[in-house]
């Protein structure tokens, strides 16, 4: 039986802010021979209370989306609300700040959809509401996703919802919907235009077969063709498809954790062991196999600069109980086929009391973004954002 739950949805809310800036030191260190510096341009005490619940992603060279986790509801409201701030990269400030809400049963909408498309564009969701805004920020179209929710059987009082998520080619031309249905086992692909968010083709789950099973999930977008990681990802490779073709593994070796498309004919794939990564192209052949980090050291999070062909990986340690948590930032420049720098991160500790256990420390991995051009590098952790003018 399916359950609707009755709840506004106003347009996303714009609304112009300024915050102060601080500064913030990071140790660099060179990695191989560095062709790129890192100065720090500005930094900012974030808000965030876990860095890993937070957005980070820049919409354009010159602007940076950021967001944390949901404000503290009011007694009795029945939407839960937040916002994510566009920050001007040269000086901190907020240029604009966009909200959105969602029914305060969902437990699966912590981060937003906030994608950058071609021309400065970008989409951003707010529930059952995508929008495309321009480049000055401005309201060009919105669209209304199908909903649906269902009561668990062995809880009443727990709703569970179709599940959107969203990804867009490094170019910013294709723009990919998925959704998982509440009701059904069913997966639905729909390729959207980035001029009008129309479907462009739907695809349903039967189309996924045989390489794609329920706990595989889309990983990235390139021109046309898109990566899913299947549910074991040491034991299945990596899968690549055409939007109007059959899904295949990306090639025999290609396992990994995650992956991102360079550019339309490359991809970046971060695997096992000691923080290894592949340069693999769509055809399958790897062009690069390299391994940058010790035995305990794994890669957490790549960013790509599509326009500068370089990627940024977050290295730190697989096993949080046998180290002391350092993290460190490897830039690689997929065109001169060497590391560029290596930032290394101090390590924060997260404090907090848990009534039940005491006293509880927590190490909370930070989050990178990578700009478009390559000239900028924003370090989000649970103390502070800090963003980094990289230059040669």
């Amino acid at each position: 039986m399916r359950h609707h739950e009755q709840t506004s949805h106003p347009e996303p809310c714009i609304i112009d802010h300024c915050s102060p800036v601080f500064l913030q030191p990071l140790v660099v260190q060179a990695a191989d021979r560095p062709f790129i510096q890192a100065t720090l341009v500005w930094s900012k005490p974030a808000i965030q209370d876990l860095a890993s619940l937070a957005v980070l992603k820049f919409m354009t060279s010159a602007t940076l989306a950021t967001g944390g986790p949901p404000e503290e509801s009011p007694e009795g409201a029945s939407l839960k609300r937040g916002s994510v701030e566009l920050l001007d990269v040269q000086t901190g400030t907020v240029a604009q700040r966009i909200s959105w809400s969602a029914p305060l049963s969902t437990s699966n909408f912590a981060l937003r959809a906030v994608l950058p498309l071609s021309d400065g564009r970008f989409v951003f969701q707010s529930w059952d509401q995508l929008t495309l805004f321009s480049a000055a920020g401005e309201i060009v179209t919105t669209r209304t996703l199908p909903m649906e929710s269902r009561r668990a059987d062995y809880n009443p009082n727990l709703t569970h919802w179709d599940i959107w998520q969203f990804a867009a080619s490094p170019d910013g031309r294709d723009l990919l919907a998925i959704r998982r249905a509440v009701n059904s086992r069913e997966i639905e692909e729909h390729w959207l235009s980035v001029e009008t968010l129309e479907d462009v083709q739907v695809r349903s789950d039967s189309a996924r077969r045989p390489y794609m099973t329920e706990a595989s999930c889309t990983t990235a977008v390139g021109r046309e063709q898109d990566l899913h990681l299947s549910g074991g990802p040491k034991k299945e490779p990596i899968v690549i498809r055409t939007k109007n073709g059959a899904a295949h593994p990306l090639c025999p070796k290609c396992y990994g954790s995650a992956a991102l498309f360079l550019d339309d004919n490359h991809i970046v794939v971060s695997g096992w062991p000691r923080a290894r990564f592949l340069v693999v192209s769509t055809e399958g052949q790897i062009q690069v196999d390299r391994t940058v980090g010790g035995k305990d050291d794994h890669i957490i999070q790549m960013s790509v600069a599509a326009l500068s062909q370089q990627v940024a990986f977050l290295r730190g340690p697989q096993r949080m109980q046998n180290n002391t948590g350092k993290y460190s930032v490897f830039i690689y420049d997929a065109v001169r086929k060497k590391a560029v720098l290596l930032l290394q991160i101090p390590e924060h500790i997260h404090v907090e009391r848990v009534e039940s256990l005491g006293i509880m420390e927590t190490r909370i991995p930070p989050q990178i973004a990578l700009s478009p051009d390559g000239r900028s590098l924003a370090i989000l952790d649970d103390s502070s954002l800090q963003m980094y003018g990289l230059t040669p």
